[in-house]
């Protein structure tokens, strides 16, 4: 395998709770590390950037909550009015009325906790949210979206006790 300093650094990244970030140069084979580790330990939730996500804001994101709800339909009834409201910024089929593109400070912090409402639900019987490609998320909305603030968790990874990759 060749990746055991890596793989024990995971280990205790995972046992501790905390987000790993893998980086390195193309090819190395983080992606497979990532995948190979998190189907270790369950079922994970996939998010991944694509090379047209990079001037579009919230593209990933977008794309990476539809595959949530096209996974497991439940969800739009299982989510709460507010957060489907606020969700419909970037998917908006989730309410009737069309909503503006977040602008504010405060927009943010309402479509943040409305994408963490639904990673609750959405992530119950997993046990990751992966993110490949980083680098390829939208540099202002996406990528500080998927960058936690200090201190905060996802919620799997609080009722888990899992970690977050």
């Amino acid at each position: 395998m060749g990746r055991e300093r890596e793989w024990a650094q995971l280990e205790v990244a995972w046992a501790q709770g905390q987000t790993a970030y893998l980086c390195g140069e193309p090819g190395i084979g983080k992606t497979r590390l990532m995948l190979d580790f998190v189907a270790s330990k369950g079922a994970s939730v996939p998010n991944n950037g694509r090379p047209g996500d990079v001037g579009v804001p919230y593209a990933s994101i977008a794309r990476g909550l539809r595959r949530m709800f096209e996974r497991q339909p439940g969800l739009i009834r299982e989510l709460a009015p507010w957060a489907r409201r606020e969700l419909s910024r970037l998917i908006p089929s989730l309410w009737d009325e069309p909503l503006p593109p977040v602008s504010a400070h405060e927009d943010r912090l309402r479509l943040f906790e409305a994408g963490m409402a639904l990673l609750a639900l959405g992530t119950r019987d997993r046990v990751a949210l992966t993110t490949d490609d980083l680098h390829l998320f939208d540099p202002r909305a996406s990528s500080s979206a998927v960058a936690l603030p200090p201190g905060r968790r996802f919620p799997l990874a609080a009722a888990a006790g899992a970690g977050n990759l």
